[in-house]
């Protein structure tokens, strides 16, 4: 199955906006990204050990889900927020236990402040697309 053919089954119409699946795919990066940030958060807080955090990361699975959807993620416009938030939690599900051993619990500070953002872009994206959607079936005017 070529790119495009995953692409357009998964945008709506050719459209670049996130067919149904689309956006489940979508909320789906939304809810492991605001997951990873609670960890984050919870880590930070000392309410959680880094051996928790590194357990909890991991089953997180966005490295499943970027390897299932990577040609649609890495290919359409309408996924690069998802894109965003997957790269790095499926980064600190790899790199998070070698980065606190070697530099501390401090070093996932800047991992924290990319995913804040990229799951603020993801969820505004995902807004947009509700609207547009709203828009598109008379829903708003």
């Amino acid at each position: 199955m070529s790119m495009s053919t995953i692409t357009s089954d998964l945008t709506a119409g050719g459209s670049g906006q996130p067919s149904q699946e689309g956006e489940e795919l979508n909320q789906q990066a939304l809810a492991i990204g605001r997951r990873a940030l609670n960890l984050l958060r919870y880590y930070g807080l000392e309410q959680i050990s880094a051996d928790e955090l590194i357990a909890q990361l991991a089953e997180l699975g966005a490295q499943s889900i970027l390897a299932r959807h990577w040609p649609l993620l890495a290919g359409n416009p309408a996924y690069a927020a998802s894109f965003q938030v997957l790269q790095i939690v499926s980064t600190l599900e790899v790199e998070a236990d070698y980065q606190i051993r070697t530099y501390g619990p401090d070093s996932l500070h800047e991992d924290f402040r990319e995913l804040e953002l990229a799951v603020g872009r993801l969820r505004r994206a995902i807004q947009s697309s509700a609207l547009e959607s709203a828009r598109g079936s008379g829903g708003e005017r």
